[in-house]
């Protein structure tokens, strides 16, 4: 077996090199992402503040934890999937009683959440879409009408949801 890949119960192959550039490329988005909505480029804010240095640090503590627990999972073999072993990295270095505590959460809250979800779901979205385009040309002009129709009453549903709830919330 080749040293950089190692078989995951699933079949697929974990390349420590793969995972350390996409989640650097990840990171730049969600940088980007987060001083655009600061800003006010794209609309309301999700972070207490726009000191780019700040927020480098923050996601630069995420990328040492995430790593670490990818090479865990990589290295020790006991059935548990990448994403518990980077919780369980992340989460032991910032309990309360550790050392690391103040460290990690004095660092990481500059990250705001909300723009790290917009990277991942597109990135999440494109095997989909890849699949459901070939199943789109199959289904014919029908499915055109059908899909125009359920994303504009999807709309027009959340945009009354929105618009009730932040009217009894006096936000408008």
């Amino acid at each position: 077996m080749n040293e950089e890949n190692n078989e995951m119960d699933n079949g697929e192959t974990m390349n420590l090199a793969y995972w350390a550039t996409f989640l650097l490329v990840y990171i730049v988005l969600c940088i980007f992402a987060q001083v655009a909505s600061f800003y006010h480029v794209f609309g309301a804010t999700t972070a207490s503040t726009a000191n780019i240095w700040l927020i480098i640090k923050g996601y630069v503590v995420l990328y040492i934890g995430t790593m670490i627990g990818v090479i865990l999972a990589k290295y020790i073999h006991i059935g548990w999937p990448v994403v518990l072993w980077v919780s369980l990295v992340l989460i032991v270095a910032s309990l309360p009683w550790l050392p690391t505590h103040d460290f990690v959460v004095t660092l990481t809250k500059p990250v705001a959440l909300l723009p790290m979800g917009g990277p991942i779901l597109a990135y999440a979205g494109l095997p989909v879409a890849k699949n459901e385009l070939k199943l789109f040309k199959k289904a014919g002009w029908k499915m055109v009408i059908i899909t125009c129709l359920t994303i504009i009453g999807s709309f027009i549903g959340s945009v009354a949801v929105a618009e009730v709830v932040l009217k009894l919330t006096g936000q408008i």
